[in-house]
């Protein structure tokens, strides 16, 4: 909910739906990835790493949605990962 207050940025609706949904998918993958490792550090650098590369692409509309595209894309499969690790792990 944080990312709203970029509607007083300049951001257009469409563009906040989209940086929500993908912080959603994100949220999940990386609160999965915190389950697995029992550490918070992996999440932390990840967040840099993605406001920096946020920070770069904004000059270039098209290179963020290609990177948001990707990261999505990465993060939904990493997702069904984890979720079959987390479910072999608890039958064992």
């Amino acid at each position: 909910m944080g990312h709203v207050v970029n509607l007083f940025r300049g951001y257009a609706a469409v563009e906040l739906a989209a940086q929500i949904g993908v912080a959603i998918v994100i949220g999940i993958v990386l609160a999965l990835l915190v389950a697995v490792t029992k550490n918070i550090l992996p999440g932390i650098f990840f967040h840099i790493v993605f406001n920096i590369g946020g920070t770069i692409t904004n000059a270039s509309v098209s290179a963020q949605s290609s990177l948001l595209i990707v990261i999505l894309i990465i993060s939904l499969f990493y997702a069904i990962y984890l979720s079959k690790f987390l479910h072999g792990k608890n039958k064992a």
